[in-house]
């Protein structure tokens, strides 16, 4: 791919189908934006896309938070700070290593933590949660297609787009 800050945690086989799907639709990619080249940009429509960013009222409320400003967790989905107070997905930090800011992440914890907070009301034993070393993601690319992505392996098309669109 021309842009290595293209979905740098894929393969390079997924980063170089995007960039395709990118070039195709007539898209460039700017890693870097001053308000001067910014302000001389012909463009019909900008997209922003930044990774995931924590909210400030976590910090502030006193519970136990990593560098980025989400809440750290053990393997029971649990505050490290507040042991009553549970968080998945884009807000928590995994304390055993960090895990992706990825949608699935979220919908495999949610069993997890249904389990423990049942517990928690009822003083039952708390399960571990357990992230498995690959997950799927399916990228739309916006033209009845899209790309998937697990581990090394990649398949683009029509079929990947229907795929994508049962699973949502």
């Amino acid at each position: 791919t021309k842009d290595p800050n293209i979905l740098p945690t894929h393969a390079p086989a997924v980063r170089r189908a995007v960039d395709r799907a990118l070039r195709t639709a007539g898209a460039s990619v700017v890693t870097r934006v001053d308000a001067a080249s910014f302000e001389t940009r012909d463009t019909d429509i900008v997209l922003w896309a930044t990774g995931a960013q924590a909210h400030g009222w976590p910090a502030e409320s006193g519970l136990d938070v990593d560098a980025q400003g989400f809440v750290r967790i053990d393997e029971h989905l649990r505050s490290i700070s507040h042991a009553t107070v549970f968080a998945v997905g884009d807000c928590a930090s995994w304390r055993p290593a960090p895990l992706p800011k990825a949608g699935v992440i979220p919908v495999r914890q949610g069993p997890v933590l249904v389990h423990n907070l049942r517990t928690a009301l009822t003083e039952g034993g708390a399960s571990s949660y357990a992230p498995k070393r690959r997950h799927l993601a399916l990228l739309a690319t916006g033209d009845g297609r899209a790309v998937a992505s697990w581990g090394p392996w990649t398949a683009t098309g029509r079929w990947v787009w229907r795929w994508k669109d049962r699973i949502d």
